[in-house]
């Protein structure tokens, strides 16, 4: 008995285990192809900021923000703190201040505002937060979409360290 049989210079084994791992190369590819048309379908929030052209961001610096969505919201922007206890904190942050809600924001706009840092202990990670809301027929706020700039420090006046800030691998997520 032949464990191996030779058909068009491949033994059948190998060549049956080619046939699996390429139906499976294709299902991932099917699989990928749709998660990123279905991602792209989807309405997002893009939002930035910039840093002061002084150097680090310090409490009471101006902060510009920048946002545009691809529907129309009602639009809540606020500043959180990272907070690694996600039983207290499920988002893993917490809000520092809330500048406004229910800004109607139509699809493709974009606009900023300065954000006038608040005074701050001087530790810990920030990030600005934007969400897009819809209110619904029967009375409820759903929020469709949420989104985080990268995590920054908040500096007090005067007492950041030379060399500007602290490397972002330092936050420990």
């Amino acid at each position: 008995m032949r464990d191996h049989v030779s058909l068009n210079g491949y033994c059948v084994e190998k060549r049956q285990s080619y046939l699996a791992t390429n139906s499976t190369m294709k299902i991932t590819a099917i699989a990928s192809s749709i998660a990123a048309f279905s991602t792209l379908a989807q309405a997002s929030i893009n939002l930035s900021y910039e840093k002061p052209a002084s150097g680090p961001i310090v409490s009471h610096s101006e902060v510009r923000v920048a946002w545009e969505t691809t529907e129309t919201y009602d639009l809540m922007l606020s500043l959180v703190k990272h907070e690694p206890d996600t039983n207290h904190w499920p988002l893993g942050h917490r809000p520092m201040r809330i500048v406004w809600m229910k800004l109607r924001m139509n699809p493709g706009n974009a606009s900023f505002a300065f954000w006038d840092i608040p005074e701050v202990d001087g530790k810990g990670w920030y990030a600005f937060a934007m969400e897009g809301r819809e209110a619904r027929d029967d009375g409820k706020i759903v929020t469709l979409d949420r989104t985080l700039t990268e995590w920054f420090p908040i500096h007090k006046a005067g007492k950041y360290p030379k060399g500007g800030e602290r490397a972002q691998e330092e936050l420990k997520l």
